[in-house]
């Protein structure tokens, strides 16, 4: 039986989280080793850097090649993240609309470029696609169209990489974040 190879990663590219990209290799269960990109590059945080350097340090580390990765796990749902679209909407909007004579006034330069540079639009139509995001991460890896890619929700990985590791049969866990694809506090059982 051929041995299983996991790719675990924070890719931090096109609204996949956004800092600290890194990978993990994880094999029956264990993780056989683990780097984020800022050790390789010397660039603190990474921000909106694929970790490709990362990746490639993880296969000759672990002693294996692209081809033995199974599959890649990213701790990072696109498509919950179109929860949140609305509400990035709205807050730019909020931020940018005064109230005068008991109407709303938007400043439409300011949303304009408030849009523009929220990249709001490029995630939205790259995440409504989840074919298009599973090409672009295996050919940022250099891996095969085959292998499998799964994506699981953000707090939820925050969570599962300390209970995983806890030995806790049972155990509660909080993630307080800036922000997942939408929760920003979660609680776990």
């Amino acid at each position: 039986m051929m041995r299983e190879y996991i790719l675990s990663i924070n890719p931090c590219v096109h609204g996949l989280n956004y800092h600290d990209p890194s990978v993990a290799i994880i094999s029956e269960g264990k993780i056989l080793f683990a780097i984020e990109e800022e050790r390789l590059n010397g660039i603190k945080g990474s921000k909106g850097i694929f970790p490709a350097k990362a990746i490639k340090y993880a296969l000759d580390y672990c002693r294996i090649k692209e081809s033995d990765i199974t599959g890649i796990a990213v701790g990072y749902d696109p498509m919950l993240w179109q929860e949140r679209k609305e509400t990035e909407l709205l807050s730019i909007l909020r931020k940018n609309t005064t109230t005068g004579n008991g109407s709303l006034v938007f400043d439409t330069n300011r949303v304009f470029n408030d849009l523009i540079n929220s990249d709001l639009f490029h995630r939205y139509e790259f995440f409504s696609d989840r074919t298009q995001v599973c090409n672009y991460l295996r050919e940022q890896c250099g891996f095969s169209n085959k292998i499998r890619i799964e994506f699981f929700p953000h707090h939820l990985s925050h969570v599962a990489s300390s209970y995983e590791v806890s030995g806790f049969d049972c155990a509660t866990g909080i993630v307080i974040d800036g922000i997942g694809e939408v929760a920003t506090t979660s609680i776990w059982e």
